[in-house]
């Protein structure tokens, strides 16, 4: 998912960056699978991957694109921003390994626990 992330800001071409994106949200849903809230997850694809970015896709079939201009490469915003890029995942990392409850096993929830139960009652209310 994070890799095509980054491929909707690296492409240059605008369908190639929003089918990225259309990836990216697919792999979020997948995502929200994992976490067992299947709602959100059918929710996800349907409105965003479906909708949203069929939208997208209409508007940028609209514009008048033409073939892109080749820019010249620029060593030093990228030898800057690969030192920056190294700085952030270092103090990530270095911050990730400080945080103590992030390291606590979560316990399934219970059945007749509140969490459970909001669900429930938004169910029964709708019917």
């Amino acid at each position: 998912m994070l890799l095509f992330a980054a491929g909707v800001v690296v492409n240059r071409h605008p369908i190639s960056s929003a089918l990225a994106l259309v990836v990216c949200f697919l792999g979020l849903a997948a995502l929200y699978v994992t976490l067992s809230a299947y709602f959100i997850s059918t929710i996800q694809v349907l409105v965003y991957t479906g909708a949203v970015m069929v939208l997208f896709l209409f508007i940028i079939m609209l514009l008048d694109l033409r073939a892109l201009e080749r820019r010249n490469f620029n060593f030093v915003a990228v030898g800057g921003s690969v030192v920056i890029l190294f700085l952030f995942v270092t103090q990530l990392l270095l911050v990730l390994s400080k945080f103590e409850p992030g390291k606590a096993k979560l316990v399934p929830l219970a059945d007749d626990s509140p969490a459970q139960q909001d669900v429930k009652r938004l169910g029964d209310r709708a019917a």
